[in-house]
């Protein structure tokens, strides 16, 4: 369990009071972000919300393998999936603590993901709308054996924070609705969105961007003018085309459909949670 070791020991730095030290931090915490991770997720309805559905992709570009993974999520989860040889924590954090799964193994590598590879079974369940979250992941390497006593203080190793010392980037993860929820607020944030994932690349095409663009301002414009039921009918229209020019996942995605399932399930959803609230 050696890697669970390495996982708790880097997570003890919020919690550890500062110790003398006989090494020093680039001696102890080299680089864990030595890899080239792409994160592939999509999000489907279910009975209880919604399940979110990762894939990590390591390229050949990597240095190291990679051997644990985080998603942010801003709603409980009720359930968590791991693929074969992994295994997760923290379906019962508060808010906001990322979810984390690690390789089971340390005597045998099988598990880690090698550069070039990739591995899918990674899975969450939440009552949570998607939302765009922020993931980490970490290569391997063994730490060598110290005491507590010769641990770099956290002011001189800012390695030893997880979060700092990771490779990171955006994917879907569950996000609570608003509790005081305004039409015309939760559109903004439906548009905000709408421009992240087009810089994200998960709109793919800018004639498309800027029809989704046009639905939404024009709804807007009606929500703004107290027209409630001709906003709703131009969602309405969105929704066909999110459908029309979605892909609900990577392995049923037509060839020239221009939202990739992260950008289908941030905008479909969102839309239909306003929708019903209209």
């Amino acid at each position: 369990m050696k890697k669970i070791a390495l996982m708790l020991s880097l997570i003890s730095i919020l919690i550890m009071p500062g110790l003398a030290f006989s090494i020093t931090c680039s001696e102890y915490f080299t680089s864990v972000k030595e890899i080239d991770v792409k994160i592939y997720s999509s999000a489907e309805r279910t009975v209880s919300g919604f399940k979110y559905n990762y894939l990590l992709s390591s390229s050949q570009k990597s240095v190291q393998e990679v051997w644990s993974f985080y998603v942010e999520h801003y709603s409980p989860l009720v359930n968590a999936t791991s693929p074969r040889g992994w295994s997760g924590m923290g379906t019962g954090i508060t808010n906001g603590s990322p979810y984390s799964w690690a390789s089971d193994e340390y005597e045998s590598d099988e598990f880690n993901i090698k550069p070039g590879a990739s591995l899918n079974g990674f899975g969450m369940q939440s009552e949570g709308l998607p939302a765009i979250v922020t993931y980490y992941a970490h290569g391997w390497r063994e730490l060598p054996t110290i005491s507590e006593e010769e641990m770099p203080e956290e002011e001189d190793c800012p390695e030893r924070n997880i979060f700092i010392n990771a490779f990171k980037g955006k994917t879907l993860g569950p996000t609570a609705p608003p509790l005081d929820f305004n039409p015309l607020s939760f559109l903004d944030y439906i548009i905000g969105m709408k421009h992240e994932a087009f810089s994200l690349g998960w709109i793919t095409n800018k004639g498309i961007e800027m029809s989704l663009d046009a639905k939404l301002e024009a709804a807007k414009k009606k929500l703004e003018q107290g027209q409630n039921g001709t906003a709703k009918n131009i969602l309405n229209a969105l929704i066909n085309e999110i459908e029309a020019q979605g892909c609900e996942t990577y392995e049923n995605c037509p060839k020239g459909n221009h939202l990739l399932p992260e950008a289908y399930a941030l905008l479909k959803y969102n839309v239909l949670y306003l929708i019903e609230r209209l």
